[in-house]
């Protein structure tokens, strides 16, 4: 399902990278990643955090670059309705939770 938002803030809608199936010749079964941390696209940015007077600290990602995000395990009830809104393997993120940027080059 495809829809249309308007990003508030510093959030980002990011599409996570999938974890290979096999290494080699190995297959690698659901649930054998153990790590918090993941690659994801960033696909959306928000205009960036409001200070109190009013100015607007810009998100620090673009679309389009490819970031290393922390990863949450626990799937609260709203984390599953927007997951069924934006589409499989979509997240909507605060900046905060990006650990670092893959520069180019």
């Amino acid at each position: 399902m495809t829809m249309n938002v308007r990003l508030l803030s510093d959030r980002l809608i990011v599409e996570l990278e999938k974890k290979p199936e096999m290494i080699g010749a190995i297959h690698v079964p659901e649930g054998a990643y153990t790590d918090t941390n993941g690659m994801a696209k960033v696909l959306a940015v928000g205009p960036g955090r409001e200070l109190p007077n009013g100015a607007r600290v810009p998100v620090d990602v673009k679309v389009g670059q490819r970031v290393c995000i922390i990863r949450l395990h626990e799937k609260t009830s709203t984390q599953e309705r927007l997951q069924a809104m934006l589409g499989e393997g979509q997240l909507i993120l605060r900046e905060d939770d990006i650990l670092y940027v893959e520069e180019e080059g």
